[in-house]
């Protein structure tokens, strides 16, 4: 079960769900009672958006190895769909990564009205 809290330190919300489950559960006719709970654990993670670094994300090594991809490397911007179709349309012959090998067909592209976040 995955609960998403705004909080993470609103235990009462967490309990509240899965009570709430609980009794979906028994209330579509299982015929089950819950009687005790031997264990429980949570994980809680810090959520770190991508916020300045852009959306690049490393090819994994299987699929980099077979040379099928090209992952422009966008550490400044979000705008990996523009830098992934402008490497198709015009491929550039060596540092197939480097997203300034794109820059400059950029104006091919009319991509006004797409919000990049």
């Amino acid at each position: 079960m995955i609960v998403t809290v705004v909080d993470p330190l609103d235990l009462s919300a967490v309990v509240h769900h899965f009570v709430q489950r609980v009794d979906q559960f028994t209330r579509r006719g299982s015929g089950y009672t819950l009687e005790r709970i031997i264990q429980s654990s949570a994980t809680c993670i810090k959520f770190r958006p991508l916020d300045a670094a852009g959306s690049y994300i490393p090819t994994p090594a299987w699929i980099k190895h077979k040379r099928a991809v090209i992952n422009a490397q966008n550490k400044s911007d979000n705008r990996c769909f523009v830098w992934s179709v402008l490497a198709e349309l015009f491929p550039a012959r060596e540092h197939t990564y480097r997203r300034q090998n794109y820059t400059k067909y950029e104006k091919h592209l009319n991509h006004d009205g797409l919000e990049f976040h």
